[in-house]
């Protein structure tokens, strides 16, 4: 399976990229014999894609094996680091882990509500644009700017 749907430099949607690790995971059970066997994974470019997918997709197995618990996504990355140094490449892929594993876990949620999908995850973390005031006058503008000198000694 090759994940083609990457932008450049910057992160794919959630929904695309947890809908992506469920799908090989679902293949990988289809397909393998026995839980023992490794997978090959790699990345074109080498920037801390296939870290992520290891992360998110060890992160989900441990889920659907204990749903009552929550995997700890640090300690996963610590133990994936140990054994390939530099996989996760900085913490901006340890936020987009974090947010893909909270909208596969509201997915999971919806679902079992019925509900077809989470698209209010999309903009989960993202700075949202500052609101002007509606009130054009300045709220300093009644200060008295020598206050501090008409201060009773």
């Amino acid at each position: 399976m090759q994940f083609t749907a990457w932008p450049g430099s910057l992160f794919p949607p959630f929904h695309v990229f947890s809908n992506f690790v469920k799908e090989s995971i679902n293949c990988w059970k289809e397909q393998q014999r026995t839980t023992s066997q490794p997978i090959l994974v790699h990345c074109l470019s080498g920037n801390g894609r296939s870290g992520l997918f290891c992360l998110l997709t060890t992160a989900i197995i441990e889920f659907l094996n204990k749903p009552t618990n929550i995997p700890d996504l640090l300690a996963i990355a610590s133990g994936i680091t140990t054994a390939r140094k530099n996989i996760l490449r900085d913490r901006e892929h340890l936020k987009f882990a974090f947010q893909v594993f909270l909208h596969y876990l509201q997915d999971i949620q919806l679902t079992n509500l019925g509900v077809k999908s989470a698209p209010e995850t999309e903009n989960f973390g993202k700075e949202k644009p500052l609101e002007k005031p509606t009130d054009n006058t300045d709220p300093l503008s009644t200060l008295d700017p020598l206050w501090a000198t008409k201060r009773s000694k």
